[in-house]
């Protein structure tokens, strides 16, 4: 048998259309990859840590991860006499790996770090950090205990091009919460988030 026109297959090939997706919400997700015809872009952000209040030190903020890539979160400011605030989170996996900034030391109530391509740090005297991931200031006290600020969240960005990701498996995604500001008026730490876009 013979046909007026040639055989088209449809489906196999058949790509999903371009699109994106931000979590900002913490905790724990499966994302199921599409069937991208170009590229998949992957941005994170870890959580900020606390910053140290009068009476308390900063709690540390919670990673944000997706398979290989990690956007480590900053650690809460601490009470000590001496030191550094609390440090930025570690980034690793991606194209680009930018560590948080680290928060300050004053005993006037410093200002949180930073997250690269973020949220800034949370004010002096307790402001709450930037969504996403930056860190909470410490307590403004003026006294001879210098309170600390909490570190900002780290940054990864990885692009996967055709064929690196299969489409339709199921991976998880995680976002790290902030850290909680001590007691006495330390500053919260700001969630972190996670954004996924695909041509």
């Amino acid at each position: 048998m013979t046909f007026p026109f040639p055989f088209i297959s449809i489906g196999a090939d058949a790509f999903d259309p371009p699109g994106s997706i931000t979590y900002n919400t913490t905790g724990s997700r499966s994302f199921i990859v599409p069937n991208y015809e170009t590229q998949l872009v992957i941005e994170l952000w870890g959580g900020g840590g606390g910053g140290a209040g009068n009476r308390a030190a900063g709690n540390p903020g919670g990673a944000s991860t997706f398979p290989g890539l990690s956007a480590g979160a900053g650690a809460g400011g601490s009470m000590n006499i001496s030191g550094a605030g609390g440090a930025g989170g570690t980034a690793s996996g991606g194209d680009i790996n930018t560590n948080g900034g680290n928060g300050s030391s004053s005993n006037s109530g410093g200002p949180g770090g930073d997250s690269p391509n973020g949220g800034s740090g949370g004010s002096r005297g307790g402001g709450n950090g930037g969504i996403p991931g930056g860190g909470g200031g410490g307590a403004l006290i003026y006294v001879t205990t210098y309170v600390r600020s909490g570190g900002g969240g780290a940054y990864v960005k990885k692009t996967y091009s055709r064929g690196d990701l299969t489409p339709g498996a199921p991976l998880t995604a995680v976002v790290g919460a902030g850290g909680s500001g001590g007691a006495g008026g330390g500053g919260s730490g700001a969630r972190g988030e996670i954004r996924i876009s695909w041509s």
